[in-house]
């Protein structure tokens, strides 16, 4: 479930269904999802939801209409469209001002990025290759990423579970 807490402290059902595991699209209780964990919202009032058991990125509209915005192929860390891209257990997602999204791939050990234009690549990381290397781009390693956070002027914080670390990528 993805549930709204309004400002008086109300809290309904905002997409999905209590106890039903799924990915399918729809509106509102339509919808469903498997353990997701992450999300971030943009400043459209749009929700994205890291769908960790789904291996998606799904998006809600403020009316609630739920659709898969990234993931569905079949290959953990496939990057291209993002139709195509796909995750090995998206836990954290984040944005940045200039719309770039950036997902924490839990079990392909890599950080990933998707463009305002669709494109999902790798920004970090190699695939299923864990450690604790510090380095640009593919040199680094991590182990397990769970969370993703921006700070104001675009730095990258990664929790890296397994290493017991808070990771920072520097985008130049």
């Amino acid at each position: 479930l993805i549930r709204k807490i309004d400002p008086t402290g109300n809290v309904t059902i905002f997409a999905g269904q209590a106890g039903v595991q799924g990915a399918e699209n729809g509106v509102g209780t339509t919808a469903s999802f498997y353990v997701p964990t992450g999300l971030v919202t943009d400043p459209s009032g749009n929700v994205y939801v890291a769908d960790r058991g789904n291996n998606l990125i799904r998006e809600i509209t403020p009316n609630g209409i739920v659709s898969t915005f990234a993931g569905g192929g079949t290959a953990p860390g496939t990057n291209g469209p993002a139709t195509i891209a796909s995750f090995n257990i998206p836990t954290g997602i984040a944005l940045d001002s200039s719309g770039n999204f950036y997902v924490a791939d839990y079990l392909s050990d890599l950080v990933r990025e998707i463009t305002p234009g669709g494109f999902v690549s790798t920004i970090a990381g190699q695939l299923f290759v864990q450690g604790s290397a510090n380095g640009p781009g593919n040199t680094a390693t991590f182990n397990e990423l769970m969370g993703v956070a921006i700070d104001s002027t675009g730095n990258i914080y990664l929790a890296d579970y397994t290493n017991n670390l808070i990771r920072k990528i520097t985008i130049n």
